[in-house]
């Protein structure tokens, strides 16, 4: 057995690094810092880093609210112990406003139940749990998206002993949950994962046991699941790790497996689709910690690490931040993701492309674009006398939704991100082909 997990850490942890991430300890002027513990959540808002839950290796579960000022470098006991939601581990948190929303985990029981932080009164309310909400979980993941205050809820491990891959979303505007039916793909059981949201998808990372271990892109506009091809020095399969998005990259920290601990930071650049690795120097490697992105006093972007544990039963409390270089951190060209990002959402949309076949499934379009790269589209559109020209939508009966989404996606990206099989690619082919379509290439 130790020859095993010997061939597995020079296998995994010796991979050739393309830099160092060198990590700082944050200086505590004043306060007491939380105890030890692993499991916790943490959103940041101005200038103050907040921590909520957790748990330690007695297991006790913590239900205390704490915050950590940057500017003055002062800990703070915002609400003890007791005093607000039952305490907790594995939960999810999201920073919506001017509050922090925390849903589920467990605690000995599993919990579904959903409570709010007013940051500005420092009082916590609970939700009332309406009808259609998820199932009691732990080790799930959540997002919030500002612009249609909603809250995505994926993934987790359930009362019912199963890890699950379903995706619930909840609208703050009719305080109401529904179940996300994904319109194509689908993603294997997610537990112990990461989710990060940009440019109108949930990109969801890793979990236990995940074999091969994956990055899948949903797509919200066309509520569609598909794995994202990408090249570079991925992260090995692992759990427990923590991610964040911003300025055009997906920052991963940490995590762990069944033989070790990491302390890597891999960077996911979204534009071109690439991995980086880089040793964090600095700090322990851990995992079930917390990671957050913070504007230093100094207004520059940096990574904040706080908690977590590792495999030789040691638990953090410790603060970490690592500055981001600005010429990594502001992206030298996002046009593709922004591309990327306009097809198929409603935002600015004047063309709609329908599928009767399909329960008439939609697409939306944008004429400019649609128009600039295809004489077939041009002609249609931009004629007088056409029907589509003067209605503004296209009836497609003779190509799937699939392959039509797919073969929009390059119109928009010059790219197909997605993985495709090669009789999808027969089809795109034939259908550049008819749509009069320059070189059409798969991005592998």
């Amino acid at each position: 057995m130790e020859s095993n997990i010997s061939t597995v850490l020079t296998f995994r942890d010796f991979k050739e690094p393309d830099g160092i991430a060198a990590f700082r300890a944050v200086d505590v002027d004043s306060g007491t810092p939380p105890q030890k513990r692993s499991g916790s959540t943490c959103v940041v808002a101005g200038q103050n880093f907040y921590v909520f839950g957790g748990s330690d290796y007695s297991g006790a579960f913590y239900g205390d609210t704490h915050r950590f000022c940057f500017e003055s470098k002062k800990w703070t006991c915002l609400v003890p112990d007791g005093a607000g939601p039952r305490g907790r581990h594995l939960h999810s948190a999201v920073l919506r406003r001017n509050s922090i929303v925390v849903f589920g985990g467990k605690c000995g029981s599993y919990l579904n139940d959903m409570h709010e932080f007013n940051i500005a009164t420092g009082v916590w309310r609970e939700f009332k749990t309406p009808p259609g909400c998820p199932s009691k979980r732990f080790g799930h993941s959540a997002v919030y998206q500002p612009e249609t205050d909603m809250m995505y809820i994926c993934g987790g491990y359930d009362s019912f002993g199963e890890s699950c891959n379903d995706l619930y979303g909840f609208s703050f505007k009719n305080l109401s949950w529904m179940k996300i039916h994904p319109a194509t793909g689908s993603v294997p059981p997610l537990l112990q994962h990461t989710a990060v949201l940009w440019q109108g998808s949930i990109y969801v990372l890793g979990g236990y046991k995940q074999k091969p271990f994956s990055l899948f892109e949903f797509r919200l506009g066309s509520r569609s699941w598909g794995i994202v091809r990408t090249s570079g020095k991925a992260p090995n399969m692992r759990w427990g790790h923590k991610a964040v998005a911003a300025g055009g990259f997906m920052y991963v920290f940490g995590g762990g497996d069944s033989a070790i601990c990491y302390g890597d930071l891999h960077i996911y650049d979204f534009a071109n689709c690439r991995w980086e690795r880089r040793i964090a120097e600095g700090l322990n490697a851990r995992y079930f910690h917390d990671l957050c992105l913070v504007e230093t006093p100094r207004q520059s972007p940096a990574l904040v690490v706080f908690g977590g544990r590792n495999t030789h039963q040691f638990l953090f409390n410790d603060l970490h931040v690592y500055p981001l270089d600005e010429e990594l951190y502001d992206a030298p060209d996002s046009l593709l993701q922004d591309l990327r990002g306009l097809l198929d959402s409603p935002e600015f949309s004047d063309v709609t492309i329908e599928f009767p076949k399909e329960d008439n499934k939609r697409i939306y379009c944008h004429k400019s674009i649609l128009c600039t790269r295809s004489e077939h589209f041009r002609a249609m559109l931009c004629r007088s006398g056409m029907k589509e020209s003067q209605v503004g939508v296209i009836s497609i009966t003779n190509v799937s939704y699939d392959v039509f989404l797919r073969f929009l996606e390059y119109l928009y990206t010059s790219q197909i991100q997605s993985d495709v099989s090669f009789e999808m690619v027969c089809e795109l082919l034939k259908l550049s082909e008819q749509a009069r379509v320059g070189c059409f290439v798969v991005r592998r």
